[in-house]
């Protein structure tokens, strides 16, 4: 039996349609979503060590974008969720959503680097 390499969990269609297929542009971007997201990542965990739910909102809108553009759909929901959480303590829900929102990135970036 072959191993078999789990599906894709990005799609660049997106980015490619705004970039008007100029693929130097969207290397470009998907350099940079490399460099800044594990950033973003990091703020994020922070924020939820701490619990500063304000902070977590706030990277999780500067972060929706870049997931957006990405074509992560996993996330679509996920990362709307933690930006628009209206509680003031760190529910389990919210932790679930944090957790499965770094899982899915750091399996991004590893698929995105083996391109």
């Amino acid at each position: 039996m072959e191993n078999q390499q789990p599906p894709l969990l990005y799609d660049l269609t997106r980015l490619t349609n705004l970039a008007a297929n100029n693929m130097d542009f969207v290397k470009k971007m998907t350099r940079l979503f490399l460099n800044q997201s594990p950033i973003d990542l990091e703020e994020l965990r922070n924020a939820a060590d701490t619990g500063n739910i304000k902070k977590i909102k706030e990277v999780a809108h500067r972060m929706k974008p870049s997931i957006d553009n990405m074509g992560i759909s996993t996330l679509y929901t996920v990362i709307r969720e933690i930006e628009l959480f209206a509680g003031t303590v760190i529910t389990d829900k919210l932790r679930e959503n944090l957790t499965l929102t770094e899982h899915t990135l750091n399996e991004v970036f590893r698929q995105l680097q083996e391109e």
